[in-house]
């Protein structure tokens, strides 16, 4: 039987890939880079939706925690 394909190496496609094999599935996962550098990298591995800027990126932290502190 031929492997099932996951596209994209990031926390989502490997944590895929990874209980898909868990349940004895084979699978095969292929990426467009090394998968050294994506944007699972840059977010820690943290998946969220409702944020398309990557958590590390510069400032983040204090719009985090302004936003955190503010009255609303």
């Amino acid at each position: 039987m031929k492997p099932t394909l996951i596209i994209g190496g990031g926390i989502v496609g490997l944590f895929t890939a990874y209980f898909l094999t868990k349940e004895g599935i084979a699978v095969e996962v292929i990426d467009q880079t090394d998968m050294q550098d994506n944007c699972s990298t840059g977010n820690a591995g943290m998946i969220t939706p409702s944020h398309i800027i990557p958590l590390a990126a510069p400032g983040m932290i204090s719009k985090g925690i302004a936003w955190m502190f503010s009255s609303k």
